[in-house]
């Protein structure tokens, strides 16, 4: 873990820096110049002995980068103090400060150490969602993921669970989409012996069983209005009534959901409770699709390759292709067909072996002109504008994904170094 300090002079409390030292590394500048930024999880500074022009290109600059940045100033007056966050600023603090909000601010963040061991991603906005759900208090209030099919989202609620619980407390999962409506709220619920035709015994419920524990409702889009009000219920009084009860019972757990539909407008078009809505989307975690995190791709396939005993290797055009390739069925799909890759004879896949699905002309075919946000955005500012803001947006992606790297970046978007610093120096400005 490595900390930057900003500063002309010695500025920053040296208690500060003890503090840092014993998270990790601590490099001290006083300028950006030919400093990498992305290796840094933090990066304190100091307005004093900086020009305010100076200062504020430094902060435009780490906002730009979507950098963690904290200023350290006695200055109190209102417009200096807004101009820094609205720059991007995390927290602007001024002396004296104590050791508890050394912990709120430049903490281990636990959370994301525990998941980096178990996720393989280099999404920055997945690891920036990570770190507010910590600072927010995760475990208090609802968890909600969302993500397309695929991605992950019973993984990662697994693993927070253990985060939270360990592995002696329950996890219970619940996919709604699984369960027909006439069987769901017995099984959430549970019953009571001759509440209904072959209730020979009483059951306990879903709900039930994740008491002390973490209850995960994957799918939760597609449970019923009926049930949903009965859901919210348990969810305000911790307390829910079996099939054929005459006494609530009462369950106290941790709610997670999880959904790969539009949850905001299955809400307006009145087919997902509003008041539900708003009492599971505590925190929101949003997972994105493995086409928007193409870094990724190399990642996964070498961490599921670390599975066999059998060594196997692609070819350059055989990679080529499966970086380019879509991935409809995200990181599930992947896995699926590297598990097929035990059988195959030989340990080098060639593009031959890939076949006609995962060729550059299947991938062209898809059309990227579909969002009628993009038509209108063309419109309104006009498609040299648009495409510049993507060229900017797509280069950054790429960049901070390979932490940095230059010519790792202008490979994986085959552009030249002079395209690189062109549009580099343009978004930079």
């Amino acid at each position: 873990m490595k900390f930057l300090i900003i500063q002309k002079g010695d500025i920053i409390p040296a208690e500060m820096i003890i503090y840092l030292k014993n998270q990790g590394e601590v490099d001290k500048t006083d300028s950006l110049e030919n400093i990498k930024i992305f290796f840094y999880k933090i990066i304190i500074l100091s307005p004093q002995g900086f020009c305010e022009e100076e200062f504020y290109k430094i902060l435009k600059l780490l906002g730009e980068e979507r950098q963690r940045f904290v200023v350290f100033s006695d200055r109190k007056d209102r417009e200096f103090i807004l101009s820094c966050y609205n720059l991007g600023c995390d927290h602007f603090i001024s002396p004296p400060i104590s050791m508890d909000l050394f912990e709120i601010i430049f903490g281990r963040n636990k959370l994301r150490n525990f998941l980096a061991k178990k996720l393989k991603t280099h999404d920055l906005d997945f690891w920036s969602q990570i770190d507010s759900l910590e600072n927010m208090g995760l475990g208090i209030r609802p968890l909600l993921i969302l993500g397309p099919t695929g991605v992950g989202k019973t993984k990662i609620a697994k693993l927070i669970h253990e985060y939270l619980f360990g592995t002696k407390n329950s996890f219970v999962e619940v996919n709604c989409s699984e369960i027909s409506e006439t069987l769901i709220e017995s099984e959430l619920f549970g019953y009571k012996k001759g509440a209904f035709t072959g209730a020979i015994s009483d059951k306990k419920g879903l709900i039930s069983q994740a008491n002390g524990g973490t209850l995960f409702l994957d799918e939760i889009a597609t449970m019923p209005l009926r049930i949903q009000k009965k859901v919210l219920k348990t969810l305000d009084e911790k307390s829910y009534l079996p099939v054929g009860a005459q006494q609530r019972e009462t369950s106290e757990f941790y709610l997670i959901s999880a959904t790969c539909e539009d949850l905001e407008g299955l809400k307006e078009l009145g087919k997902f409770r509003k008041d539900l809505f708003y009492r599971i989307e505590g925190f929101t975690l949003n997972v994105k699709s493995l086409s928007e995190r193409r870094g990724d791709i190399s990642i996964l396939i070498d961490h599921f390759l670390n599975d066999f005993p059998r060594k196997i290797i692609f070819s350059d055009k055989a990679m080529e292709q499966l970086l380019s390739y879509n991935w409809p069925g995200n990181v599930r799909e992947l896995l699926n067909f590297v598990e097929c890759l035990r059988m195959v004879k030989g340990g080098i896949i060639t593009e031959n072996f890939l076949g006609r699905k995962f060729s550059k002309k299947q991938f062209q075919k898809e059309s990227l002109f579909k969002d009628p946000n993009l038509i209108e955005c063309i419109k309104e500012h006009g498609l040299a504008n648009v495409i510049e803001g993507l060229e900017g947006e797509i280069l950054n992606h790429f960049y901070r994904s390979n932490e940095g790297r230059v010519r790792k970046t202008t490979e994986d978007l085959k552009i030249s170094n002079n395209t690189f610093y062109r549009i580099k120096k343009r978004i930079s400005v």
